[in-house]
């Protein structure tokens, strides 16, 4: 079958040799792939310095395992179905990068490249693992039993044996898998739906939730939603830091929460931020709350004072 071509141009510089000029070249048909078949793409000079800073990151990732530049951190998730004060449900592990030299590095620099590399795997195992083991620890501790959220990639989900790897995990920290939420990216589930609804069918009957991440953010199927028998959806910050008292955006979100009810799914807001966000989501009934409003995500010494206190009221 015809497949139209990649066309990458670039323009002869004085100080430009061969060498670099065909790698000027294929960094702009690169360009060219991913932006629509049969297309051209002119070289940016940008495109190189994206690379070498990639290269060096993939590098220093490589390296961080071995000195403890990653770790874990926990943001709360409120019960926003509680009259009064709000209590404590549960956490989202979220996992960042200390550099030596750069400090903090963000997810959505580092996340992407651990999966064009293969580090996502081992990343994943990391935030897995300690997510469940600190999820025990509070119990134990507190003698109080909460969630526990963690994110799985599009790579970490459709690898082989994902299942028999988070069943070790549940089985060896002993965490309740009644608590264990995961969570996949609305974009992943556009990946080999056939495939992507038996894996979820074996990971829930491990006896974890699952549910779709980050939802109004990509250009997942509404007409395939169904398939994945879902329980929980979270509706993406760019949609809720936009809400007002009313308006298209407002019916938007009551249209979202319309469609996860119909699917049988509870919802959750992430990125509220102030008190008219809150007040909003709560009277268009979203059942869980996430944000700055309530707390950062804080390391496991600050945050086990959720588990402590009673609840979030207004002006905490």
């Amino acid at each position: 079958m015809f497949s139209p071509p990649f066309i990458g141009v670039v323009m002869v510089e004085p100080e430009c040799d061969g060498t670099q000029l065909l790698k000027n070249a294929l960094f702009a048909m690169d360009d060219a792939r991913r932006a629509h078949l049969g297309c051209a793409r002119m070289f940016e000079p940008e495109r190189q310095l994206q690379a070498d800073h990639r290269f060096h990151l993939e590098n220093d990732m490589r390296a961080a395992f071995e000195t403890d530049q990653f770790h874990v951190v926990y943001q709360p998730l409120m019960d926003l179905t509680s009259a009064g004060g709000l209590p404590l449900l549960g956490f989202e592990a979220l996992l960042r990068w200390n550099h030596p030299h750069f400090g903090a590095v963000p997810p959505d620099q580092f996340i992407p490249v651990s999966e064009e590399c293969g580090l996502i795997k081992g990343l994943g195992q990391y935030v897995l693992w300690t997510a469940c083991r600190q999820q025990v620890d509070w119990a134990k501790a507190t003698g109080r039993q909460v969630t526990m959220s963690v994110n799985l990639s599009p790579v970490q989900l459709m690898a082989a044996g994902i299942e028999e790897a988070i069943a070790e995990a549940i089985g060896e920290t002993g965490i309740d898998p009644r608590y264990l939420k995961l969570e996949v990216t609305e974009t992943a589930l556009a990946t080999e739906p056939a495939l992507l609804v038996e894996k979820l069918k074996r990971l829930r009957e491990i006896g974890v939730s699952v549910g779709v991440d980050d939802f109004g953010s990509g250009y997942s199927s509404l007409g395939q939603l169904d398939l994945f028998g879902l329980d929980f959806m979270k509706i993406d910050k760019s949609l809720i830091q936009r809400l007002g008292p009313c308006g298209r955006q407002t019916e938007l979100v009551r249209l979202t929460i319309a469609l996860a009810r119909h699917l049988g799914m509870f919802v959750v807001a992430e990125g509220i931020e102030d008190r008219e966000h809150l007040d909003t989501l709560t009277t268009l009934g979203v059942n869980v709350g996430q944000g700055y409003l309530f707390d950062r995500p804080q390391p496991p010494a600050q945050a086990i004072r959720w588990l402590l206190d009673e609840g979030w009221q207004a002006g905490d």
